[in-house]
This record gives structure tokens, sequence and C-alpha cells, in this order.
């Protein structure tokens, strides 16, 4: 008799996790490392975004956090004006940012944002660590056609993806930017920017876990080549964009 292994359940993924960890970026950030050390990865992504926020306005601005976790990039944005909303699947997650936070927060998955926020057009979809997380091919796709749905034409996307894949867990799909540009051309969208992140944790897990402060010190390197392209992570800005421009430099 042959069994079967269940499908993958990644929201009942999330929800353990957050229950498991509550309060702590272990429940969002890298699982076994230490909170010091997913303390220091969400200084270095929020370093990131804000150098790819340098040139958009944020006073007034509609913002969606999709996966808002316990909400680091919902109060980055909303102490800089922009009017937040945001989701998560885990009940949890949703009641620390509406305790911690400035905005309007609903449990919900992203194809449940029309719903969670009917008639809300956002002016910039934010989006980190979370479209790797969806193993499931449909929803991934189901995902990011709702993302457009809810987005104003001008809008603005900041995700993060794997692009340097290993194998990995059963709660990871990494997705490489060809995948995402087949995608995005659906609605018009395009990779405008990319940034590498987190060189020594790509390359030295461990010594990231025992020593996060060296991450501080090598992150520099994910800017120069041929070290950018160790690292694992990117924060992809998206813009939709007359088709016959180029992108911009692969790695900024």
């Amino acid at each position: 008799m042959t069994s079967h292994q269940a499908p993958f359940d990644s929201r009942e993924y999330w929800i353990a996790r957050h229950e498991q960890f509550a309060g702590s970026h272990q429940a969002t950030g890298l699982l076994g490392s230490s909170r010091r050390a997913n303390r220091i990865l969400y200084e270095l992504r929020q370093q990131a975004l804000l150098a790819s926020l340098n040139a958009v306005s944020l006073t007034g601005a509609r913002v969606l956090d999709a996966g808002c976790g316990l909400g680091d990039f919902s109060r980055l944005y909303s102490e800089r004006g922009a009017r937040v909303y945001g989701c998560d699947v885990s009940p949890l997650a949703v009641e620390h940012c509406r305790k911690h936070g400035r905005g309007a927060f609903e449990c919900g998955r992203i194809v449940d944002l029309p719903r969670l926020f009917p008639g809300v057009q956002f002016d910039i979809v934010h989006c980190f660590d979370v479209l790797y997380h969806l193993p499931d091919d449909r929803e991934w796709e189901e995902s990011l056609r709702t993302l457009d749905a809810v987005s104003a034409p001008p809008a603005v996307w900041f995700i993060t993806e794997i692009v340097r894949p290993r194998p990995g867990a059963s709660h990871i799909r990494a997705r490489l930017r060809a995948a995402y540009a087949r995608e995005l051309a659906r609605y018009q969208r395009r990779i405008v920017q990319e940034r590498r992140l987190h060189w020594l944790l790509s390359v030295q897990p461990v010594l990231h876990s025992r020593f996060p402060g060296l991450s501080v010190r090598l992150e520099p390197l994910c800017k120069i080549q041929p070290f950018a392209a160790m690292a694992r992570v990117a924060l992809w800005r998206i813009g939709r964009s007359p088709a016959d421009q180029g992108e911009e430099s692969p790695c900024d």
C-alpha cells in the first residue's frame, strides 16, 4: 500500500511558527538563529529598503505590507507618513501589529486582499520574504495577480526573493528571475532594480548566527561583483514602464 504525503500547508506552518515564537523575530526570520542575529537581519533589510525608497514620496501614500509579520516594515512606512495596510495569515502576528503599530491590519492571505481591504488601491506594495514561502505555483501566480489587481496603475512594488537557490526545506520554493519576468509581463510590470542582501548569511550561515555583527561589516560586499553574485537573497523594485526601455543594472 502506497502512502501519500499531505501537501504542505504554508498557512498552518506560519500560524504554528508565531505560536511557538510569539513576539520574537524567530517567528518570521531565520529559524534556528538567535534573536540578535535575526534582529540584525531585519535592520539590514530596512537599510536596503530605505536605499531603494530614496526617490519615493511616502507622505500620504497607501502602502500594503503583504505578510506583515511583526510589523517592522509597517512601522517604518507609517513613521514616514504613509497610510499602512497589512495582512498576515497568523492571527497572533496581526494582533501584534494592531497593538504595536499604526494602520489597518487584517488576517488573511494575499489572495484575500480584495476582501480584506475592499476598494483600496495601493501606491506601494511591500512583500518581503513571503512569495518564496508559497510552495504552490498556483497560489504564487494568483498572489501576483491579486497584487496587481489591488495596485494603482503607477504603483511600485518592493519584494524579496531567493535568487541563488540551495536544496531547502519544504516551506521554501525559490523561483528565478526569469520566472518572475514572465509572470510580471502579464501585468505590464518588470523588475527595474535589484539589490543583493545578506552576504555573510548566504556564504556562511553558521558564522552569521554566531557572530551577527560580522554581517553588518560584510554587507557592503553585496554591492561588489563578483561577491554580490554569492548573496542568495535579492530585493527587487518592480515597476510599470515602457517595454522598450532597458533594465537598470542588476545589482545596485
